[in-house]
C-alpha cells in the first residue's frame, strides 16, 4: 500500500522509528477510533461537509494509495473554507517530511 516515495521515508531509521512511536501512541487506547475512520471510506459520511465553517487544511500525496488525492479534491470543493495541498511525487507518509510547514499554516 506504500508508495515508492513512502518506501523511501521508511528506510530512515530515524523516520521509522518516529513513525512506529506515533502509530504506538495513536493505539494506545485501542484500535476502534482508526476502525472507524476506516469506515468512513466504505459508506456515507453523517456529516455534511458544506457545513463545516471553520477553516481546513487538506495535505495529500499525489501518489497516496490509501486516501486517494480525488477524495481530497472533493472535500476541499466542499468544505466552504478548505485549502488543499497536494505533494507532487509524495504518499500518504508526508507527515514525517512536512511536519513544520503544516503547523507554520495551521498557526498562523
Amino acid at each position: 500500500m506504500l508508495s515508492e516515495h513512502d518506501r523511501m521515508l521508511m528506510r530512515d531509521v530515524r523516520l521509522a522509528s518516529a513513525f512506529g512511536e506515533s502509530m504506538k501512541e495513536a493505539l494506545r487506547q485501542g484500535s476502534s477510533g482508526g476502525g472507524w475512520d476506516n469506515v468512513a471510506w466504505v459508506r456515507p459520511s453523517e456529516i455534511d461537509p458544506s457545513t463545516i465553517g471553520c477553516p481546513v487544511l487538506l495535505w495529500y500525496g499525489d501518489q497516496d494509495r490509501g486516501r486517494w488525492p480525488e477524495h481530497g479534491e472533493w472535500l476541499r470543493d466542499n468544505i466552504q473554507n478548505a485549502t488543499l495541498v497536494l505533494g507532487a511525487g509524495e504518499g500518504h507518509l508526508g507527515l514525517v517530511e512536512h511536519t513544520s510547514e503544516m503547523l507554520t499554516a495551521l498557526t498562523s
